[in-house]
């Protein structure tokens, strides 16, 4: 441990040893991966709670996830400063242009490789743990793995990996860990889910676990506030016989958070009428069994999977190839008739995996209540009366 220096010899040794005490205890600090649920509606954010921290070398950072359906890593390392520092060099408009990484971040893996989720599997060295003191990391399969060391500052990628549902991930500041700022990012997500490390040498002012605690609160209720009155609206403007899954901030689709919700929840067609979700990164799956969840799995040996299960459709036909963006906006709408179902077995959409407005149509043939739920996203439920 580091003792605090520069003592005034006159002081007695009694409160020499109480200072030297106070200086050397460590704290932990704890940040919220993602939101948990709230009584309000069902939120999902791609942020950190808090993404601001101060703290001391031989202190610890726990990171909990509040698993919602997006996978999320805690990734820092000398390769992701160097690729933030890069970006930020940009204009905002530059980056929107960006097709790849900056030359600083090409080595950067990530944990959803270009293509077809349902033909392509996470990277495995984004999805696992990885610790590499120099070098890069291999483009998608797993990094050797070695015990979790302390965080010395200089080791060139240092991932948690996903960190599954409820789960908290814990590292070790080292002793001799230099002052300094040290940013960390989500390996899923990139630059837009980020943070910053703040190390300050023993005896400066750093957070306090309360502290870090309500700067945490305070950011999630922001996103909540500026959320609600969104989710309220949602429901009550939908038009007959058409449900959007999910919610955001109209004209803002940079807004690091959303309501996984169905709205409205319940609706209401008659025999033979169909339904029209706007589905995006969302399922709509009925009598869906229990192996059809979660989405994501990780194997005995550290190895992280798609549930096929939960992301390829169900009786129902492939979705078609979403159309892609601009940075000039979103993709033009596209519209996928999953054909008719009579209220038995499973049946799914799979995941469209579309950045743009993806509509889905069911038409129902027979009476009944139909619930039914998105397998991506945790309690995300909904509701067809068909009579």
């Amino acid at each position: 441990m580091l003792k605090r220096v520069g003592l005034i010899l006159a002081l007695p040794l009694v409160a020499m040893a109480l200072a030297s005490c106070s200086s050397t205890s460590h704290q932990t600090l704890a940040v919220q991966i993602d939101a948990a649920t709230t009584s309000t509606f069902n939120l999902e954010a791609i942020a950190y709670f808090p993404d601001k921290l101060t703290a001391h070398p031989g202190d610890t950072l726990q990171f909990h996830s509040n698993f919602r359906g997006e996978p999320h890593t805690v990734t820092f390392g000398a390769m992701i400063n160097r690729g933030l520092a890069a970006l930020d060099k940009l204009t905002p408009q530059q980056q929107q242009l960006l097709r790849e990484p900056p030359p600083e971040a090409k080595d950067i893996p990530q944990f959803f490789p270009l293509g077809d989720p349902a033909t392509t599997e996470p990277g495995q060295s984004a999805a696992q743990p990885c610790f590499l003191d120099s070098g890069v990391p291999p483009p998608t399969k797993a990094c050797p793995k070695r015990a979790q060391p302390d965080f010395t500052g200089t080791q060139a990628f240092y991932s948690s990996g996903w960190v599954g549902a409820d789960q908290t991930y814990s590292m070790k500041l080292a002793s001799d860990l230099k002052p300094g700022t040290y940013q960390w990012i989500c390996l899923v997500h990139g630059p837009e889910m980020r943070g910053k490390l703040t190390v300050v040498a023993k005896g400066q002012k750093a957070d306090k676990p309360a502290a870090v605690t309500s700067a945490g609160q305070k950011k999630l209720d922001g996103f909540i506030a500026k959320l609600k009155p969104v989710a309220a609206k949602a429901g009550t403007d939908a038009k007959p016989g058409e449900v959007s899954a999910g919610i955001g901030i109209p004209n803002d689709r940079l807004f690091p958070a959303g309501g996984m919700t169905f709205a409205p929840k319940v609706v209401s067609i008659p025999v033979g009428g169909t339904v029209t979700w706007n589905l995006s990164f969302h399922t709509v799956s009925f009598n869906a069994p229990e192996d059809a969840r979660p989405a994501f799995v990780k194997a005995a040996n550290g190895t992280v999977s798609f549930n096929r299960k939960a992301i390829e459709p169900a009786n129902s036909p492939k979705p078609p190839e979403p159309a892609q963006g601009s940075p000039n906006g979103p993709p033009p709408p596209v519209t996928f008739d999953g054909g008719t179902w009579d209220g038995t077995g499973f049946h799914s959409s799979g995941s469209a995996n579309a950045l743009g407005d993806f509509f889905y149509k069911l038409t129902f043939t027979k009476a009944g209540t139909y619930k039914y739920e998105c397998l991506i996203h945790p309690d995300m439920l909904g509701t067809v009366k068909v009579g």
